[in-house]
Order: structure tokens, then sequence, then C-alpha cells
């Protein structure tokens, strides 16, 4: 029993003189995370920026639309990815945090997607998100599969 006890207090102490000399490598993890992140935030203004002279030029007319959509839509593509790395590496550093917001992403993707339908409908363009054929704006339900449409007025739903 003496041994065991011997061999635990040799332990704790082993871990206390050590843990000066492991601190600061355990700092430097936890700073190269907002290093990376301030980083992302910095080429992301980047790209706001890079946003508003397109806009710019397109008003000026130093650039065709084409031209503009097309640049717009590489700009927007490389913004989107920045966010992404950063919702990544918060990932990694909060699990939890991440799964509370991929549930929201979902809800509010949801919701985005009712809201086109809707929109579709009310302007009777919209298709049938189950079967995929065309729909009037008076449907309430599919004709062809009986699908129910959300109602144009907000006092129904």
């Amino acid at each position: 029993m003496a041994y065991i006890i011997g061999t635990l207090l040799a332990l704790l102490s082993l871990i206390v003189i050590s843990y000066p000399f492991l601190k600061p490598r355990l700092q430097s993890q936890a700073i190269s995370r907002p290093d990376e992140l301030e980083e992302l935030a910095r080429s992301r203004q980047s790209l706001f920026d890079e946003m508003d002279r397109l806009k710019l030029d397109l008003d000026v007319d130093n650039i065709t639309q084409e031209e503009y959509e097309e640049r717009m839509g590489s700009v927007r593509h490389t913004t989107a990815a920045s966010f992404r790395d950063e919702e990544l590496l918060r990932a990694q550093a909060n699990p939890d945090e991440a799964k509370a917001l991929e549930e929201l992403d979902s809800e509010l993707e949801e919701k985005i997607r009712l809201l086109r339908l809707t929109q579709e409908h009310k302007n009777g363009t919209g298709n049938c998100l189950e079967c995929g054929r065309q729909l009037m704006a008076e449907d309430t339900v599919c004709p062809a599969c009986g699908t129910e449409i959300p109602s144009n007025d907000p006092s129904q739903r």
C-alpha cells in the first residue's frame, strides 16, 4: 500500500514540476486560433472592399454588367469559402457551438426554401417540391401528388 501511495505522490510531483514547461506550449496552441481567425477577418474585409470597388466600377461604367457579374461571382465564392474556413476553425475550438450553429443553419435553410416556394407560388411560377409539376397561383395542393402548398396569406401560416 505504501508503494502505491509513494508512486502516486511521485507522479503528482512530476506533473506539478513539468507543468511550467508545458504551459507555454499549451498557450501557443490556444493563441494560434485567434491569429488564424484574425487573418481570415482581414482577408474577408479585403474581399468586401473588392465588392465595393466592383460596384463602384459598374456604377461609373468602367466595367460591363457581364464583367461585373463574373468578377462578383468569383469574389462571392471566395468570401463564402472564407466564412466556411472560419466556421471550421470555430468548430474545432468548440464542438458544442458548432452543432448548435449547424442546427440553426438547417432551420434557416428550411425557412428560405419555404419563402422561395411561397414567392414562386404567389407569382404562379412555382413547381411542386415533391413531383416537380408546374403549379398555378390558385392551387392549394399539387394536382399530381397532393402535396399541400404553403399559403400566401401570412395570417394563415
